[in-house]
């Protein structure tokens, strides 16, 4: 048996794709809704994001990226119920993360410097 160190994917095609079909299986009833409700509670944090921000400019711009990020989350939601063996799932979710933190960090730039708060 194969290992591709770099990818971290067997050699083999076929066994590549039993694992992540086991995998998947297993996995995907927890992922589906850890995910929405990490996305929910991302997205409530507009809440404290209202109170803190100073302008109404820089509360709209976060409000919109919550919403946006939030809307992302329920179209991985959607996705990994209609394809929930699927190879590329790995990727959607490595995408989730990424844009995870690319909306904190975006969010975290548009406050006035220094917010202890934050």
């Amino acid at each position: 048996m194969l290992f591709n160190k770099y990818l971290g994917e067997f050699s083999d095609r076929q066994l590549e794709a039993e694992f992540i079909k086991h995998e998947n299986a297993a996995a995907i009833r927890y992922i589906r809704p850890a995910v929405l409700l990490l996305g929910i509670i991302f997205f409530l944090f507009v809440i404290p994001d209202y109170y803190l921000t100073e302008s109404s400019r820089t509360f709209r711009f976060i409000f919109f990226t919550r919403f946006a990020f939030l809307a992302l989350v329920f179209l991985l939601y959607l996705h990994l119920k209609l394809k929930p063996a699927r190879h590329f799932n790995l990727h959607w979710i490595s995408a989730y993360e990424l844009i995870a933190s690319l909306s904190f960090l975006l969010i975290y730039y548009n406050y006035k410097a220094p917010n202890i708060y934050v």
